[in-house]
């Protein structure tokens, strides 16, 4: 991360980050769970959606 963020920041992307890390883990969770074809389906897509807003806000801290 660039050292150029305060500290107020530095904590905000890391309370964003916990948070995307407890979605994916329980969409992914749930999917295995669920025996409803649609709602499986659902929690692919709920865990791919942070998945890739993870990612993305990992690059754009990065940089």
């Amino acid at each position: 991360m660039n050292s150029n963020y305060a500290l107020h920041e530095m904590l905000e992307v890391h309370e964003m980050a916990a948070f995307k890390t407890v979605c994916m883990t329980k969409s992914k969770t749930m999917q295995a769970l669920v025996t409803d074809r649609s709602s499986s389906k659902f929690c692919s897509k709920t865990y791919n959606y942070h998945s890739s807003s993870f990612r993305s806000s990992v690059e754009c801290c990065l940089k």
